[in-house]
């Protein structure tokens, strides 16, 4: 009976070791290529800014050719045009960007606004099936006579790589006379607010759908100049370094997004798909929490998150 009891105690074991890994949730979400994000009822509470901040760990690999994924959109509320958009282009044979994945960041003045700024990253941005992370942030006070304040990083357990831009003729700044500008985000009503893809307005076609996961979605446009904090504070401050293996993994933001700069964002999305408590609640402040528009797919558990980079 020694082997039935020894057979018992190696099952008991096997169960509570099953049990703990079940235990442990996954911090990150699946965006499975026809769904995307909308903020509720509540505003998210910034009237306008020339300064923003926008940082995402993602692991993406399908992107078709010449198309685009919306990371990130603010929509003024009465014409519906966007006056802030973050996405990633796929390019072919483009004159000034050639071919790849790049990052696309579009900031104007406001829906009909006379100032803007566009620019393409340089960087290639991988579609690999691994997890990285993106931090973008600008200041469209601060014009130097060619551009405006514009930094970035791409990150993985690596290490940090800058993110250099294309500065397009005729793509930064409003024309002939560009002059420092503010984006507005209430113009008699608070912006729409869109993360992973979007339903044009005009025409209430589905576009720009974000396929892969998402984790540590932290973004902020009512802020001092983040692109001097970018280079001051080692891996943006977004990361954080393994003690034991020296790889890097995503800082933790802990339960009210304080962890970067001590404040509580707008916007910052964490966790599983759970529409009440995971990725979706937003524990920014205030808290208008995130939606899958009706007929459109819920959001997935991830199979893992940026986290699992730890030992």
């Amino acid at each position: 009976m020694k082997w039935v009891k020894a057979l018992f105690i190696l099952l008991l074991a096997s169960a509570a070791a099953a049990q703990g890994a079940v235990a442990q949730t996954v911090q990150a979400v699946t965006f499975p290529g026809n769904s995307f994000l909308r903020n509720g009822a509540l505003p998210v509470n910034v009237s306008a800014s020339p300064q923003g901040i926008i940082s995402v760990w993602y692991r993406a690999s399908n992107i078709s050719p010449g198309t685009s994924q919306l990371l990130m959109a603010s929509y003024d509320a009465t014409t519906r045009r966007p006056v802030l958009l973050l996405t990633i282009d796929n390019t072919v044979g483009d004159q000034w960007a050639g071919n790849g994945n790049h990052l696309l960041l579009s900031t104007t003045s406001g829906p009909t606004g006379s100032q803007f700024m566009t620019a393409f990253s340089a960087t290639l941005i991988p579609y690999d099936g691994k997890w990285r992370h993106i931090i973008v942030t600008w200041d469209s006070s601060n014009w130097n006579g060619s551009t405006y304040a514009l930094v970035g990083q791409l990150e993985d357990t690596n290490g940090s790589t800058p993110i250099t831009w294309i500065i397009r003729p005729g793509y930064t700044g409003g024309g002939a006379n560009p002059a420092p500008f503010s984006t507005p985000y209430y113009n008699g009503a608070w912006n729409i607010w869109t993360i992973g893809g979007y339903v044009d307005f005009n025409t209430n076609i589905p576009q720009e759908f974000y396929t892969g996961d998402a984790a540590e979605w932290f973004a902020d446009v009512n802020v001092s100049d983040y692109t001097t904090i970018l280079g001051l504070r080692s891996f943006s401050g977004f990361s954080d370094r393994a003690p034991i293996s020296g790889h890097w993994g995503p800082l933790e933001l802990g339960p009210l997004c304080t962890g970067p700069f001590l404040q509580i964002p707008p916007i910052c999305l964490r966790g599983g798909p759970n529409t009440t408590t995971g990725f979706q609640s937003n524990l920014g402040r205030p808290a208008s929490a995130f939606a899958v528009p009706s007929g459109y797919l819920a959001l997935r558990t991830a199979l893992d998150d940026p986290f699992s980079l730890y030992p």
